[in-house]
């Protein structure tokens, strides 16, 4: 850990009875949660172990049984319950990401073009996917917000440093065919089209979906065809569905 990093952490959890018991109680439990995150990461695990036994003698609650993953992800989602701290899910615990692999598949070329999506929660999620099944570049409409914005890369869980993300105005750039993904009722569904070898996907923003001069451009348009009362899914959980089904045709098809 940087020299900074190491002074931080030890400031943060610079704590004494006195001023562990004045803060409120949700804020001891969301401190307690800091404490077990940080021992995962930690190359010197015991003082933050003996900090974090300390804080439970001052809840009165029993210390850990033992210093394992499962042991301090239980503790730590009890903290984070009685904090009342919303979290998200890249303030999970870090170990969560050990299962990542070093080594990858090839690339698709399969291109996704965001026509004006408004969450930068959304644009994430859809990059993480975009990673995970190794499509192609991303490109994103000349009115969103910018591919480098923080909340993009936090919420993509690091997959933004391996897709290729642009910031493009002419989607006449991109490769035919244009694959809408749109709620239309004569459309096919996605898992009876065949997906060519090199297409760009397009998926329209929350409210209005893919834009009105987009869509009369596109060569085929597929649906998720649903059966509640909603008429639609999420962009990003529809585009993680569709992106599902183009791997498995030019993989394993």
């Amino acid at each position: 850990m940087p020299e900074v990093g190491r002074k931080n952490m030890r400031r943060n959890f610079q704590l004494s009875k006195n001023k562990f018991t004045s803060f409120p109680p949700e804020k001891q439990h969301k401190k307690c949660a800091e404490i077990l995150k940080a021992i995962l990461t930690a190359k010197e695990k015991e003082p933050l172990l003996t900090l974090y036994e300390k804080c439970c003698s001052w809840l009165s609650l029993s210390p850990l049984e033992n210093n394992l993953f499962e042991a301090i992800e239980e503790r730590f989602h009890m903290h984070i319950a009685l904090s009342g701290y919303g979290l998200f899910e890249h303030n999970f615990l870090s170990s969560l990401t050990t299962q990542d692999r070093q080594q990858a598949k090839s690339w698709l070329s399969i291109s996704t073009f965001l026509d004006g999506l408004r969450s930068t929660h959304n644009a994430g999620s859809i990059i993480r996917t975009i990673e995970a099944f190794r499509l192609g570049p991303v490109h994103f409409s000349k009115e969103m917000f910018s591919p480098e914005h923080p909340q993009v890369q936090s919420r993509s869980m690091g997959a933004w440093k391996d897709v290729h993300l642009h910031q493009t105005a002419d989607l006449s750039l991109l490769p035919r065919p244009w694959i809408a993904l749109e709620t239309v009722s004569t459309a096919p569904p996605w898992n009876e089209w065949i997906y060519p070898k090199q297409a760009t996907l397009i998926v329209g923003n929350e409210e209005r979906g893919v834009s009105s001069k987009i869509l009369p451009s596109c060569d085929t348009v597929v649906r998720i065809p649903l059966c509640g009362h909603k008429n639609s899914l999420n962009v990003a959980n529809a585009f993680a569905i569709v992106a599902a089904e183009i791997s498995s045709q030019q993989r394993y098809g």
